[in-house]
């Protein structure tokens, strides 16, 4: 969250108990007049500085009212990591000039905490009107609401702050980047052909092309009994069903337990590795997909052709599925169940279990060519990193590419 340059703190409590505190010592020393003299004329000083207390109240609370201020709602969209502008419309109305105040932004964030920006301080002129514009960074993607939170007025002693609220909101959607994923490879066939092909799958059918050695995680049903009766073990059968020569792209939006910061960080390349990889198959002639869950849990499928990805997905990220079960899973078990599935699989996920990696081997001996983009906290130390890195070296073995990420940036390198 970028801070407002130039602008004074606001004044704080103890700043404020230290002012009340020197003007009772300046009342004190104004009453040792009326002491030495004891008459009316020692008392002037100590009744004018007692006078300005009721008056600079009396001048900042007519000065509250007179103050207006107002901003237009709107819903604004920008790229992670840009910084916009908001203006905001000040009008004094009085005769009166306005000594000191300070406007108070606030920034939601996508777990629901609201953040400060730095109060913008500022001062007014009798009759005046001028419009602030105050400037974000948005270093995360997802939905915000920017807006001013209150502006605080103080008189003439800075004894007496007045709060004037109301509602003056922006509404900003903030889009993941695209990279250019010079790591990423895809299957010979696709490079050398753009071009629909159709390849043999494992799926749920009773019609099979072959078979082919038991693998750990295949479905019982599929195991051919009578072959494998006269085999030295289990054999799978291989059915067949149409699949192109694209990319599908599974986004898992489960995160591991951390601080906001880190959740958003992490989230921030989920979103931007599942892009940039429906981006980078198209570019390379590629049908393609993105697959994730909708706020009810229900599979979404969509296409992001204009180089974006859907509102909802960006405002509502989703961590969760139906009946609690693993989000992961459910993603891998679906393209293992689509006959017309895609040739290569991307799965973009910050946690992986061994269910997974089940699943990612089964995909893979049914033909399709599955790759993991892993995210992890970048803060994490040697022993907890080596722990979330433990179910990798299963998928090394299998032949899966694996692709370890902790910043999003890391997306653009080599």
């Amino acid at each position: 969250m970028k801070k407002q340059r130039n602008n004074r703190a606001a004044i704080s409590p103890r700043a404020r108990i230290g002012r009340w505190v020197c003007y009772a010592l300046v009342l004190a020393l104004c009453a040792l007049p009326a002491v030495i003299l004891k008459g009316m004329w020692g008392w002037l000083a100590f009744l004018a500085v007692a006078a300005a207390l009721p008056l600079s109240f009396c001048y900042a609370w007519w000065l509250r009212r007179k103050l207006t201020f107002s901003a237009s709602s709107q819903v604004h969209t920008c790229v992670r990591g840009e910084t916009l502008e908001f203006p905001l419309a000040l009008c004094n109305a009085s005769p009166l000039l306005c000594p000191r105040a300070e406007a108070v932004f606030s920034r939601s964030d996508l777990f629901g905490g609201l953040g400060q920006l730095a109060p913008l301080a500022f001062t007014l002129t009798p009759f005046e009107r001028r419009v602030f514009p105050f400037s974000v960074c948005f270093d995360h993607a997802g939905e915000y609401t920017v807006g001013l939170k209150e502006i605080c007025l103080y008189d003439l002693l800075g004894l007496f702050p007045f709060s004037l609220r109301g509602a003056a909101e922006y509404t900003v959607q903030v889009m993941p980047r695209q990279w250019a994923l010079p790591a990423v490879t895809l299957s010979e066939q696709i490079q050398m052909e753009n071009e629909r092909a159709f390849q043999t799958s494992q799926v749920d059918g009773s019609d099979y092309t072959g078979v082919r050695e038991y693998a750990f995680g295949d479905p019982i049903k599929n195991i051919h009994w009578k072959l494998s009766a006269h085999a030295n073990g289990y054999l799978t059968k291989l059915l067949e069903s149409s699949g192109s020569t694209g990319l599908a792209v599974l986004l898992n939006l489960t995160l591991p337990t951390e601080t906001p910061d880190v959740r958003m960080t992490m989230l921030d390349g989920l979103l931007e590795s599942a892009l940039s990889l429906a981006l980078y198959a198209r570019e390379h002639g590629m049908e393609t997909n993105l697959r994730y869950l909708n706020t009810e849990g229900a599979l979404e499928v969509c296409v992001p052709t204009g180089g974006e990805l859907p509102a909802a997905l960006i405002a509502h990220p989703v961590t969760s599925c139906p009946d609690g079960a693993d989000s992961g899973a459910y993603l891998l078990e679906h393209i293992l169940r689509d006959r017309y599935g895609m040739n290569n699989v991307a799965f973009c996920t910050a946690v992986l279990t061994p269910e997974h990696v089940s699943l990612l081997r089964r995909i893979k001996h049914s033909g399709q060519l599955p790759q993991v983009f892993f995210w992890l906290p970048e803060h994490l130390l040697d022993q907890e990193r080596e722990e979330r890195l433990r179910p990798l070296r299963a998928l090394h073995e299998l032949g899966i590419s694996v692709h370890v990420y902790t910043r999003p940036e890391e997306l653009g390198r080599a």
